[in-house]
């Protein structure tokens, strides 16, 4: 088992990195997990830790109930319903004017579909693996909040990841469903490197299924976030992620362990590309 406690929250722009075209999906072991709030303080995160002139975009693939925006305080006039319907045919143009600017910073976008949910009556799924690489060529880094509904769309966008972050919670239903979810992804023939487990709401009076959960996944890595209910709340009224709103919070100090993770495995993923085409 390797359980990954929170490193201390640290941002040297000496050692910035210039990353372009990566793709990290969020994807809750089942509903009301905090999927949708991870994604957007990792993305903010990683939007004060990439290189000046560089952006993060996140993409917000729940049609049926795109909560980022929602989080977020943004009304997107141009929503992800114009990249699927131009799919065959998307130019950077769209793509851009699709980009709602986000957080405090310069550098964070992010891509929601109608916050009404029709997308999901009048869109079609499969659409999203088609425009989901055109849409990563243009950021950094694409943090994706994925749909938990298991289907032919849904793995297509899951082999397009570069990396997964499962998110489960101390609770018997969450670790059952994060079980299953893991027996995908060995079906699917996904490598150990490429998931990544985040337990989310730790520290709470339940120690016996904390302790069930840590000892439910020896062969991955287990990031623990704390319970910040209140925190997350009222960075939610002010419509800021807690990244943004609070830089030492342990919560966005645990989020932080996460991007230097998913940082540290996606410049090795590039340096091993590098190698086989040497």
């Amino acid at each position: 088992m390797n359980l990954l406690a929170p490193l201390n929250y640290k941002k040297n722009k000496a050692e910035e990195t210039k990353i372009e075209g990566a793709l990290v999906g969020i994807l809750g072991s089942k509903g009301g997990t905090g999927a949708t709030t991870l994604a957007v303080n990792l993305a903010a995160d990683f939007s004060r830790s990439i290189s000046r002139g560089s952006q993060v975009c996140l993409v917000d693939a729940n049609l049926q109930q795109p909560d980022a925006a929602l989080y977020l305080n943004s009304r997107p006039e141009n929503t992800l319903c114009e990249l699927l319907s131009r799919s065959a045919n998307l130019e950077v143009q769209t793509i851009e004017a699709c980009k709602i600017p986000v957080g405090s910073g310069q550098n964070l976008r992010l891509i929601s579909p109608p916050v009404d949910g029709s997308a999901a009556t009048h869109q079609d799924k499969d659409e999203l693996s088609t425009c989901l690489p055109q849409v990563a060529k243009t950021s950094s880094i694409t943090i994706v909040d994925l749909p938990r509904r298991l289907e032919k769309s849904l793995v297509m966008l899951l082999d397009q990841c570069q990396f997964v972050v499962l998110v489960v919670e101390p609770n018997v239903a969450s670790i059952a469903a994060a079980k299953r979810w893991l027996e995908v992804f060995n079906d699917l023939e996904y490598s150990d490197t490429k998931i990544i487990l985040a337990a989310n709401r730790l520290g709470s009076k339940a120690k016996l299924l904390e302790t069930q959960l840590s000892n439910s996944f020896e062969r991955h890595s287990i990031f623990k976030i704390p319970n910040a209910f209140k925190a997350i709340e009222t960075s939610q009224i002010e419509g800021i992620a807690l990244a943004d709103f609070n830089p030492k919070d342990p919560y966005t100090k645990a989020i932080n362990a996460i991007s230097l993770e998913l940082l540290r495995r996606i410049k090795q993923s590039a340096r091993t590309i590098d190698l086989e085409e040497e």
